[in-house]
């Protein structure tokens, strides 16, 4: 009973925590940004070399930095030929 008991405590304390995470992210964006398509957040918005968790900016910046970051597999590893329309790129 007391091990259920403190699972169950955990698991709201961490339902709190990602709750006032997503609140905090929330405050700092603006609604223009909430609204923007595509509404992708990840940690190589900025570019791969700048690891900044936020949201990409249009579809041709997230395009163009798949495409160097394949680019840099590709002259490291066996290449692969990836179509990189919208769909996929949302996955990645």
């Amino acid at each position: 009973m007391l091990e259920c008991v403190a699972v169950c405590s955990d698991i709201i304390y961490l339902l709190c925590v990602g709750i006032y995470t997503v609140y905090i992210i929330m405050q700092d964006l603006d609604q223009d940004t909430l609204k923007a398509e595509p509404l992708i957040f990840c940690h190589f918005a900025a570019g791969i070399s700048e690891p900044k968790y936020m949201a990409i900016p249009s579809w041709e910046v997230l395009k163009k930095t798949l495409e160097e970051a394949l680019d840099s597999y590709n002259e490291l590893n066996t290449i692969m030929n990836l179509v990189l329309f919208e769909d996929a790129m949302q996955h990645v």
